[in-house]
Formats: structure tokens, sequence, C-alpha cells
């Protein structure tokens, strides 16, 4: 027989006292079966579900953690916990079974999510100032396209640019810009090839 919505609640309160650090309870209507989502005091970005089987794990109970959003930032070798356990069982012992399979895995995990999630914000911040400086010197012409802020490539247009004339789009990297020219006047274009060509001679010169 499936676990109700009220009967999870009262379970979950019961189990409050025996799980390991700090965490409140409340019904999640996100999911079709019935569901109770613990949310961490200690660190907001924990949670854990706890869903009733359904019809095909009847007497069971479905647990799975979150780190929120540094979910994103696992790898496929290092998945957020995730078990199944008797709904017959006592609270205190669903807790002490959490505890050991589930909630000693979550700080591990966070320590390694948040460091990519650093570096990842460290590097977005990069991009987006080097756009910042693009659209500087172009005097506004040349702006960002809307996108997800990546930490790896963002693409950059004149979208004021009126059609039939010069223009320029420009991919930012983490350690170069791509810049795609269409529809130079061939002076200008002489001009550039010509500034580009310099450039290139230097730093060939300059290699050992």
């Amino acid at each position: 027989m499936n676990t109700s919505q009220e009967q999870l609640l009262k379970l979950a309160n019961e189990m409050l006292p025996h799980l390991d650090g700090r965490w409140s309870a409340k019904l999640d209507d996100r999911y079709s079966d019935p569901t109770v989502e613990f949310e961490s005091i200690d660190d907001t970005r924990w949670s854990i579900t706890l869903r009733s089987g359904g019809y095909r794990n009847e007497g069971r109970l479905r647990v799975n953690a979150s780190l929120g959003y540094l979910n994103d930032h696992l790898r496929r070798d290092e998945p957020r916990p995730e078990i199944t356990v008797s709904a017959s069982r006592k609270p205190h012992e669903l807790a002490r079974d959490i505890n050991r399979r589930m909630i000693a895995y979550l700080k591990p995990l966070t320590e390694v999510a948040d460091v990519r999630w650093l570096e990842e914000s460290r590097a977005k911040a990069v991009l987006e100032a080097r756009c910042r400086t693009l659209t500087d010197v172009s005097g506004g012409l040349l702006v960002e396209r809307n996108g997800d802020g990546s930490a790896y490539l963002r693409k950059m247009h004149c979208p004021s640019v009126a059609y039939g004339t010069a223009d320029v789009d420009a991919e930012v990297f983490a350690d170069s810009i791509r810049l795609i020219l269409d529809r130079l006047p061939l002076e200008l274009a002489e001009q550039v090839v010509k500034l580009v060509a310099t450039q290139m001679y230097t730093i060939c010169m300059a290699k050992p």
C-alpha cells in the first residue's frame, strides 16, 4: 500500500530529530506521487526529496538528494545519492539509513562542486569583461548576443548595422577572440590585412 501525503509528512517530521544536521520538512507538489522535501538549514543548497514509491514500488520510498545550483558541476562518476527504503521502517531507522547513505556524501560532493562553480564564475567574469571592452572600443556597435552566459564562449554582433554594409561578428574565447568581417570596403580590408600581417610577423619573429 502506498503512503499518502499526510502519512509521508508525519513520517518526515518524526525523522527530523534523527537526521544529521538541521532540516525542515514540507510537502512538495511538483510530483504526481506524494512527496516531502527536506531542506537543509545548515546549507540552503541542500535538499532531499522523500517520495512514495508509486504502483511499481509499493511499500517503498524513493529518496533523492540535490545540491541546488551545484548539481550541474558534478561529473557522471560523482552522482548525487539516490536510494530506496522501506516505508514500514521506524522513523529513526529511516533517518539513520539516510544519514549513512546520503547525508554523509553531501559535504564532500559540495566541496568538489563548489571549486568548479567558482572557477566557472571567474571564467565567465573574464569573458564578460572582454565583451564590455569590445563594446566600448566599437562605440557600442558590437554587443553580446543573447545566450546562456557560457564560461567558454561568448558571441557578439552588430545589430544596428544596415543590411549590405560593412559588418563584424566576434566569438570571444578564454585565450583569444575570433573576428568575422563581412562586406568591408577594399581599402579598409587592405588596412586590416596589413595590420594583422604586421602583428603576426612580429609574433613569429619573437619566437625562439
